[in-house]
């Protein structure tokens, strides 16, 4: 993979649809080196880079829908991550989610995606990051969006101090996600994380900072998933795409 160094400067947000791959859609700006660049650009996702379901495996405790590779769908430069009323797993929907773990992770840097969330109500679009070494937390919510509060962003962060649990959850409310692409990024420093949607910056976070890379370098999640049991999901539309993941460090 190539590394491209740039300057970053401020990038207004009607900008985000014809940004070079090299450059962050916001940031405090400064020297910035691309490290992961995903396009989708292929006829199938990526293995080298990237494995189904979360780094531990194909479902979770907390959630309704088991990630079928099947549901990782690439096209036009597109990943289409489908959700389905089949069961699977012991879990009632089947669903799409993919995790860079033994391929790519990163302390600190510049997170970004590009999406265009499902709309069915009891959905979640989301793209995150936790330890290579699976502990929990710490753990970084770039975005998480929900099919029935499709102008909510959720902008969160999760870390251990001693032995209590904190959870920093952030919204920002803006358009219908699901109607349209929308790019989300979060920059993590040693200080504080820095929430971006479409480029302007939504959310800082200075607690916990000294915290979220106490157990090292993250990798990457990028999921459809299902939180609700009596979801509406399943139908021909029930689909999260993903136009590009990309990951910048400093220098």
């Amino acid at each position: 993979m190539s590394v491209l160094l740039v300057v970053v400067g401020d990038v207004p947000s009607a900008g985000f649809p014809s940004l070079a791959p090299s450059v962050p859609a916001g940031s405090t700006g400064g020297l910035w080196m691309l490290r992961f660049a995903e396009e989708f650009d292929g006829e199938a996702l990526d293995v080298s880079r990237w494995s189904n379901g979360f780094g531990w495996g194909p479902s979770s405790g907390n959630t309704f829908g088991y990630c079928d590779p099947d549901h990782n769908e690439v096209e036009d430069g597109i990943l289409a991550q489908r959700i389905e009323r089949r069961a699977q797993g012991g879990k009632p929907f089947s669903v799409g989610c993919i995790n860079s773990r033994h391929h790519f992770s990163q302390l600190h840097g510049y997170w970004e995606v590009r999406l265009r969330a499902a709309g069915c109500a009891g959905a979640r679009a989301a793209f995150w990051g936790k330890p290579d070494d699976e502990s929990w937390p710490p753990e970084l919510d770039v975005i998480e969006i929900h099919g029935d509060e499709r102008r909510v962003a959720r902008l969160s962060a999760h870390w251990r101090e001693g032995k209590r649990i904190v959870r920093s959850r952030g919204r920002w409310r803006g358009p219908d996600f699901s109607a349209g692409w929308h790019t989300f990024g979060a920059e993590w420093s040693p200080t504080e994380t820095i929430w971006y949607v479409d480029g302007v910056a939504r959310r800082h976070l200075a607690a916990g900072a000294n915290h979220m890379d106490d157990s090292g370098p993250f990798y990457m999640i990028v999921n459809a998933q299902v939180y609700l049991a009596d979801s509406t999901c399943g139908d021909a539309g029930s689909h999260q795409l993903v136009d590009h993941v990309r990951v910048w460090s400093r220098p």
